[in-house]
């Protein structure tokens, strides 16, 4: 074989995975177009509308300063939400400028704490938690959703580290639950770290979080790494262990423990910056409230399409059931799972988002506890916070 014939077998060798790949790729979002009302995936945003997201070199997803944000999957019930100059969605003060002298706290969260399901930005969690405090305390203080869409543990602790000494926060709040055993059971990851085969959150952050821009993009490629991992591992056979994606109650418990060794993991980063975190594990529908007929009909509606179908709300029980006895007595973790227990009225809008009328008995909770336990912080005393429950 002559060189010539030699290099054009290569450069042919070379490129037939890159194009098949390109083809597939160009595949995937065509159907993503046809199947999301002729809108991208990244723009994530009505025909027509400018996209309102963006990435870092972190890999992480953040919406951009002054835009709205319409998540195509909560249009039919939900008002549209809208984000301040930090991107972060307001608390109905989209001209508020970030003080650093405040006492900035970060509330990080999945879609609930982002405000799916609320009447107006003014009526997130984080907005209601905003205006209790203020007015429990006489310190200047100032809120900010860090919530987004789908976010679980991992992710919530990349994004807290990501921008911590942007923000200078003196308490980080954590309002999640749902969004963890989602991931283990849809997913099949049983960590609920978002990025299965990745490792965790410490040595995901450790290996990239102190080479500046070239840590960056170290960081980025670990995360597209995991990503590829997922899908090569569900495509081929390994020697690697497979969890099946439906009828595995015997690990909910191990999803449990996964869940708050992921926090604790972020409490003890926290910790070593001098911020103190308080984890409070939210209320969801299937657990502990008796279900109005409206809600009743959404949780079976959301059961006849979910992966496994009534076993998905079993299962979340008994997860939930696991968290409450491991969390038990643990400083700094909060169990409002059992908040809506007993109440009549409907307090969801669909089988996960909370109406206004829950948001403010969060909210309420979620003060109360800050009040309680970092009330010395607010009146600038300084000093560990006392034991929490």
């Amino acid at each position: 074989m002559t060189p010539t014939r030699k290099w054009t077998l290569r450069l042919l060798t070379a490129a037939v995975p890159i194009l098949v790949l390109g083809g597939l790729e160009a595949a995937g979002h065509a159907y993503y177009w046809r199947t999301h009302n002729r809108t991208f995936l990244w723009e994530t945003a009505s025909a027509g509308e400018k996209g309102f997201m963006r990435m870092d070199p972190f890999g992480l997803l953040w919406y951009r300063p002054q835009a709205r944000v319409r998540l195509l999957h909560y249009a039919n019930y939900t008002a549209d939400l809208y984000t301040d100059d930090l991107g972060f969605i307001h608390n109905g003060d989209p001209s508020r400028r970030f003080d650093p002298d405040a006492f900035n706290v970060l509330f990080l969260g999945g879609s609930t704490v982002e405000g799916r399901g609320s009447s107006s930005n003014g009526a997130t969690i984080p907005a209601r938690t905003e205006s209790c405090l203020r007015s429990g305390s006489t310190a200047r203080v100032d809120v900010y959703n860090l919530g987004f869409s789908g976010d679980n543990t991992f992710v919530e602790s990349l994004r807290v580290r990501t921008r911590w000494q942007e923000l200078s926060p003196r308490l980080v709040i954590s309002l999640d639950g749902r969004n963890d055993y989602h991931a283990w059971f849809v997913d099949a990851s049983v960590e609920g770290t978002g990025h299965p085969g990745s490792v965790g959150v410490d040595g995901l952050y450790n290996a990239s979080g102190s080479l500046g821009a070239v840590g960056s993009q170290i960081h980025a490629w670990l995360v597209f790494r995991s990503a590829l991992y997922k899908a090569m591992s569900e495509l081929l056979p390994g020697p690697q262990e497979r969890y099946p994606r439906r009828g595995a109650s015997e690990r909910v418990e191990e999803a449990a423990r996964h869940y708050l060794a992921n926090h604790a993991g972020t409490t003890a980063w926290l910790e070593g910056v001098g911020v103190p975190h308080a984890v409070f594990v939210q209320p969801t529908l299937g657990v502990a409230k008796p279900p109005t007929p409206a809600e009743h009909e959404m949780m079976a509606g959301f059961a006849a399409e979910a992966e496994g179908g009534q076993a998905y709300f079993d299962d979340l029980a008994r997860y939930y059931r696991a968290v409450s006895e491991l969390a038990r007595g643990t400083d700094g973790v909060h169990d409002l799972s059992g908040l809506f227990e007993g109440r009549a009225e409907r307090l969801y809008v669909d089988s996960v988002h909370y109406n206004d009328l829950a948001n403010d008995l969060i909210a309420g909770e979620i003060c109360a506890a800050v009040l309680r336990e970092y009330g010395h912080l607010l009146r600038g005393e300084g000093g560990p916070a006392p034991a929490g429950g």
